[in-house]
């Protein structure tokens, strides 16, 4: 155990926690709210939330990745294109992903 103990408030953010595991080199970090401990968090905890966000992120990266296709239908203005993009779950001509760029 540390002295003086180090300790993190409960309104802090998870990458608070984090960098002050790293600063103080410590593993665990006591919760505290109005000078009473109310939980503790560990690196074990750091980890698991950390490997949820990059599993989310992964999954909005392949939402939104472009897609490009031969040649279709736009589904903004109707017009033939040889070059459609599919933007977030739509396929637009490269005017209509312009239009989308500036909204």
């Amino acid at each position: 155990m540390s002295t003086p103990l180090i300790t993190i408030g409960a309104d802090k953010l998870v990458e608070d926690a984090a960098a002050m595991m790293v600063k103080h080199r410590v593993r665990r970090l006591p919760v505290v709210e109005d000078q009473m401990v109310i939980g503790i968090v560990t690196v074990r905890d750091i980890l698991t939330v950390a490997t949820e966000v990059n599993e989310l992120l992964a999954d909005l990266i392949e939402i939104n990745r472009e897609e490009v296709y031969a040649m279709g239908v736009c589904d903004r203005c109707g017009n033939m294109s040889d070059a459609l993009s599919r933007v977030d779950n739509l396929m637009l001509c490269p005017a209509c992903r312009e239009e989308e760029q500036l909204l």
